[in-house]
């Protein structure tokens, strides 16, 4: 983003924020706009966002350290060598910094690999309610999930089978599935002629994805030139995978949703650790754009959506070839799918819905702790006023 836009590391913090949250990339403002919407005060935090977080350090005056420290090691083990190697320990002091300034009711913390529990448990005299967020993957050794239950008051978990696997190790969770914002439509602005015929955008690096490959490579060499794969990385797809020769590059945000509206259809294929359970963003992005969704069968997919109505289902690839190259060919039918599925994410998957169910999960916990006025201390006002008894609520995301 700053490599693409030369001079936005010299805008205000304010001004960088939102311009991140223009591209569209990730969740981007989704979660603390609607809260605002909501009559909550929310703010976001791109945790590990340096040139962003550095800015606002120095706008509040807060000293930061160097990201980065000397090491002394033996080059070919005899030559004395400097070098530099990270160090990570800005982000960490300009978020407590951030924590103490904005003193929330309720953190959210949507990227639970990213910061330690210790340093969030160090940090909870400032915050009276820490939720965290995102696939369990993140959390596998048992002294992990100790320090969780320890510090965090609940987890949000996209699927019921999250839901159980948090609970499973102790840990309380509720269900507040993913989703699609509605105004991303008028930013991106929809295109009527269709270039992709089928499109995937999504990760295909790492051992969680080998079922994503297999399915791929399976589609790429039955489609054809009608296949469109963008991925981050083809670190783990073999030199003489199909897959090369559909590869188009990586997509962000607002290209992302552009090829999304480009699309006859959009492929959507699960990572290994979700096992049964229909989960993942792409569900409502490719709806939410009015595109043919074509995505792996999970034992609750049905009560997201009307499979066969508003989202094809495959069982095995090739299904997934035979169903993908009929609704090719039969348009018709495709695009009534397609206009019933964003109709359908329209009216009960959109981050309005979601604000207002972690609103929800907010205030079940705020209530277990205080009374039903909530107080809060913020700028501008003194511990102990209220906000129309509304919490304030603080996210932290991955840049």
């Amino acid at each position: 983003m700053y490599e693409q836009n030369p001079g936005l590391e010299k805008l205000t913090y304010q001004e960088q924020l939102q311009f991140r949250a223009n591209c569209l990339v990730g969740t981007a403002d989704f979660y603390s706009a609607n809260l605002r919407e909501l009559g909550h005060e929310a703010e976001d935090i791109c945790v590990n966002n340096e040139v962003l977080q550095r800015t606002w350090a120095r706008e509040h005056g807060v000293a930061v350290g160097r990201s980065w420290d000397w090491n002394l090691r033996l080059r070919r083990g005899l030559v004395p060598w400097l070098s530099r190697v990270p160090n990570k320990s800005w982000m960490y002091e300009i978020l407590a910094a951030q924590i103490r300034h904005f003193k929330p009711d309720v953190l959210v913390n949507l990227m639970t690999s990213l910061i330690p529990a210790k340093f969030l448990g160090e940090m909870k005299p400032h915050f009276r309610v820490l939720i965290g967020g995102g696939s369990p993957v993140a959390i596998l050794r048992e002294q992990e999930f100790i320090a969780h239950r320890q510090v965090y008051d609940v987890m949000i978990a996209a699927s019921e089978g999250m839901v159980d696997y948090f609970r499973a190790h102790g840990m309380k969770a509720e269900l507040l599935r993913n989703a699609f914002e509605p105004r991303v439509l008028s930013q991106v602005n929809p295109t009527q002629s269709e270039r992709f015929a089928v499109n995937f955008t999504g990760q295909l690096s790492g051992g969680i994805y080998s079922g994503r490959r297999r399915l791929l490579e399976t589609l790429c060499s039955k489609m054809g030139k009608d296949m469109h794969v963008w991925a981050t990385r083809l670190d783990d797809v073999a030199v003489d995978s199909p897959i090369r020769a559909c590869y188009e590059g990586h997509a962000w945000g607002t290209q992302f949703y552009r090829i999304l509206s480009a699309s006859r259809i959009a492929l959507n294929c699960h990572a290994d650790i979700d096992s049964e359970y229909a989960e993942n963003f792409r569900l409502f992005q490719a709806t939410g754009m009015s595109v043919c969704l074509v995505t792996d069968w999970r034992a609750n997919l049905p009560k997201i959506f009307e499979v066969g109505k508003e989202v094809i289902a495959y069982k095995n690839a090739d299904e997934c070839a035979e169903l993908v190259r009929y609704y090719l060919d039969h348009e018709a039918e495709r695009s009534a799918i397609a206009r019933a599925g964003q109709m359908r994410t329209l009216r009960d998957y959109t981050f309005r819905h979601r604000a207002q169910g972690l609103v929800e999960i907010a205030e079940k916990y705020l209530k277990n702790r205080t009374s039903k006025t909530i107080t809060v201390s913020v700028r501008g006002r003194t511990k102990g006023e209220t906000c129309n008894g509304r919490p304030e609520i603080h996210s932290t995301e991955m840049a």
